[in-house]
């Protein structure tokens, strides 16, 4: 999955102050929130 700088920033600072107790539920909390912006995104088109 490629990511933009923006994207990557956002994602790093998630991983960095997420609440998850593992970086993998902290990653799948991380591609559900850009998921839904994404989705998001999608309808207001």
């Amino acid at each position: 999955m490629k990511l933009d700088p923006g994207s990557k920033a956002v994602l790093q600072y998630i991983l960095d102050t997420t609440e998850a107790p593992t970086r993998s539920q902290a990653i799948r909390d991380a591609l559900v929130f850009f998921g839904r912006c994404l989705w998001a995104r999608q309808q207001t088109r």
